[in-house]
């Protein structure tokens, strides 16, 4: 795909194309929340354990929870990942 209109392309061209990159690089950007599913996949547990855990108090507050549904902060589930690779255990929250 070519990155870069012609150089004697109209003004509202160039405007429309930096806008399209633009919303392109805000789709692919990841997400400021996750779901159990995906937290199950960066910290390396069945989805069950994940929503054992949240029960139990041994993740992160969630940041929205809807019945049985959670989402938790990216950042933390990230934070929490890198412990559990060097080691470290889950603490309750409270």
């Amino acid at each position: 795909m070519n990155t870069e209109l012609p150089p004697d392309a109209p003004s509202w061209a160039q405007i429309i194309y930096d806008e399209v990159c633009q919303l392109r690089r805000l789709q692919e950007a990841p997400s400021l929340t996750v779901g159990t599913s995906e937290v199950a996949k960066m910290l390396g547990m069945s989805d069950r354990q994940v929503r054992t855990w949240a029960k139990d108090g041994k993740m992160p507050k969630a940041v929205n929870k809807t019945g049985e549904r959670y989402r938790w902060n990216r950042v933390d589930i990230e934070r929490m990942a890198i412990a559990k690779k060097a080691g470290g255990r889950p603490r309750k929250n409270g």
